[in-house]
């Protein structure tokens, strides 16, 4: 009796331990599939992620998190976030280490880095995916528990990113006194809000195009050309702060007046051709120069010193990357840069002799120039007849460009920087150098 039941307990222990290790060789096998299966999910997932596919990483989402934020919204929250931080080269990596573990929730934990440039500065960061295993439209895989932590980790919901630029102070063109002839001066940008001005009446429409003096056309084009649905402001013009229309401009419907720093000019057409002006970056431009920080928005120098001496002036702007509550407060900064202000430039022209120099031509086509007998500095150099530099800054409508441009004097023409024969004029300095000389 004994002995039987010993046999007994010897085979039930061996059936057992056979069960046991099968048992454990299927829930092996079982988790390393799942395991492979969810590597070749969240695998899949940060390649789109890199390629900024996020319609198509949408549909990688569990149902939990479908319920919590649609396509759109989660298509519109990536697209607005990374174009505001202007981000590129975005690269996310997967990374396995060892064995993937099966949790007792059922679900799989893998970590990432992601890096990638921004307009300030390249960022890098670690995250936890968690995936779930479920069936959507009948297809049984892993899917990703998504969060705003994604974005950036310590965003929660309802959290927000807010990009700024801090634009530089550009450097200022004086003459041998400290006297400006580059500066800036506050401004003020017109832009219309497209929402409101459809509703505007077609009276208020026409006061604004003769005010400013563009074709009503030419406005309805600005506001038909943009493709933004949820643009605010549209630039249509820029005016000195002290210009009177100003207060006329208010109080139209579909106006809106924003405050900005602006080059100014304070010798206008009598340093025009010397100093040159600014204005906006052109398309070729801003090709030839993106690599050094320029964008479609920046202003850049146009013509004369303000050309020439662009990389001294300009400096290089700043910004800032943080996120925010849902009220507004700053919670984190995730980048920062200062701006640095552009470099004076000091000249040896004495801004009153080319003033005084200038009102004596009169208008009349021509040139002329001063110069130090003693040390050989340029004190003025003149061009005559000429324009006003501050019109370029602030925007000039076609109808000024056309009569500038067609006018028979040539009032752009910069003609100190060509090759004009002294003739006779001469002759004196010669004759009084002979005699000077005893010769």
């Amino acid at each position: 009796m004994k002995k039987t039941w010993i046999v007994f307990w010897t085979v039930f222990v061996v059936v057992l331990s056979g069960f046991f290790y099968l048992f454990w060789d299927f829930w092996k096998d079982n988790t390393q599939s799942d395991g492979e299966r969810a590597k070749t999910a969240f695998t899949a997932y940060t390649t789109k992620w890199g390629e900024q596919k996020f319609s198509d990483m949408y549909e990688q989402l569990s149902l939990h998190t479908k319920k919590t934020i649609s396509k759109e919204e989660f298509v519109s929250r990536y697209q607005n976030i990374y174009g505001g931080i202007e981000a590129k080269a975005i690269a996310v990596e997967p990374m396995y280490n060892g064995d993937v573990m099966l949790g007792e929730d059922g679900q799989i934990n893998f970590h990432y880095r992601l890096t990638m440039e921004t307009f300030i500065e390249p960022i890098s960061f670690t995250g936890k995916a968690t995936l779930v295993k479920e069936t959507q439209n009948d297809l049984e895989d892993w899917y990703i528990h998504w969060n705003p932590s994604f974005i950036f980790p310590e965003m929660k919901e309802g959290d927000k990113v807010r990009a700024n630029t801090v634009h530089p102070r550009r450097g200022e063109i004086t003459d041998r006194a400290g006297r400006p002839l580059a500066t800036e001066r506050v401004g003020v940008d017109i832009g219309i809000n497209p929402g409101e001005w459809s509703q505007a009446s077609q009276t208020g429409k026409m006061e604004v195009s003769k005010l400013l003096q563009i074709p009503l056309d030419d406005l309805t084009s600005k506001v038909q050309a943009t493709t933004s649905k949820s643009a605010k402001f549209i630039r249509i013009a820029t005016l000195p702060q002290d210009d009177a229309r100003i207060k006329q401009l208010e109080k139209t419907e579909g106006l809106k007046l924003h405050k900005k720093k602006v080059r100014y000019y304070p010798y206008q057409d009598a340093t025009a051709h010397l100093v040159g002006y600014v204005g906006a970056i052109s398309q070729e431009e801003y090709e030839k120069r993106k690599d050094q920080g320029y964008k479609t928005s920046d202003v850049i120098g146009k013509s004369g010193l303000e050309q020439i001496f662009e990389e001294q002036l300009r400096g290089s702007a700043g910004g800032r990357i943080v996120i925010t509550d849902p009220e507004g407060t700053e919670k984190k900064t995730v980048a920062e840069r200062f701006a640095k202000h552009g470099k004076p430039l000091a000249l040896t022209i004495d801004a009153e002799i080319q003033k005084t120099i200038y009102q004596e031509l009169k208008n009349e086509a021509g040139t002329a120039s001063a110069i130090s007998p003693k040390t050989g500095e340029i004190l003025a150099l003149v061009n005559s007849p000429s324009f006003d530099p501050n019109a370029f800054v602030l925007g000039m409508s076609a109808t000024e460009w056309k009569q500038m441009n067609e006018n028979p004097q040539k009032p752009l023409l910069n003609r100190f920087a060509r090759g004009f024969a002294p003739g006779s004029t001469f002759k004196p300095i010669t004759a009084a150098i002979g005699l000077e000389s005893g010769a």
